[in-house]
């Protein structure tokens, strides 16, 4: 789940047209840490959602919502 989460955090971050080095320092994080994020090493806490929602300019709800969205993309397949 680590990697899907960083993987659509760095779709929504392209979309945005930042750098990691810009979204991180927009949602109040180090790039360390925005890094981390989006290879899936470390899962955020709900502070750190909300931090980057703000930062990449979405609410909570158009975030979840997206990621959702992005996980029923996966074909059924994979989730064996």
């Amino acid at each position: 789940m680590d990697r899907l989460f960083g993987a659509f955090l760095k779709q929504l971050r392209i979309m945005r047209e930042l750098s990691q080095r810009q979204a991180a320092k927009r949602s109040h994080i180090t790039q360390a840490a925005f890094s981390m994020l989006e290879d899936g090493a470390r899962w955020p806490l709900k502070v750190t959602i909300a931090r980057i929602g703000m930062g990449l300019e979405v609410t909570p709800e158009e975030f979840f919502t997206a990621w959702a969205h992005s996980i029923l993309k996966i074909p059924k397949p994979m989730w064996n």
